[in-house]
C-alpha cells in the first residue's frame, strides 16, 4: 500500500493578474481539495522570503521552550 504524500498547492500564479483563467478559483478549489481530504496542505512558492520563514521558526521553536 502506497503512502499518501502531503498535497501541495503552489501560490506562484496567485501573486500574477488573474488572466480570465479562474487561476484564483483553481486554487481555492485545490486548498478545498486538500483540506477535505487530508486535513492539510503544504503551501509551495508563496513568496514569503526564506530568511524571514527561518527567523519564525527560531522564533517559534524559543517560545515553546518557556
Amino acid at each position: 500500500m502506497a503512502i499518501p504524500s502531503i498535497p501541495m498547492v503552489d501560490f506562484s500564479c496567485f501573486f500574477r493578474k488573474d488572466d480570465g483563467n479562474g487561476i484564483g478559483k483553481k486554487i481555492i478549489d485545490e486548498v478545498g481539495k486538500a483540506c477535505s481530504g487530508y486535513g492539510f496542505f503544504q503551501v509551495v512558492n508563496n513568496g514569503v522570503p526564506l530568511d524571514l520563514m527561518n527567523r519564525a521558526l527560531e522564533l517559534s521553536k524559543t517560545f515553546f521552550k518557556l
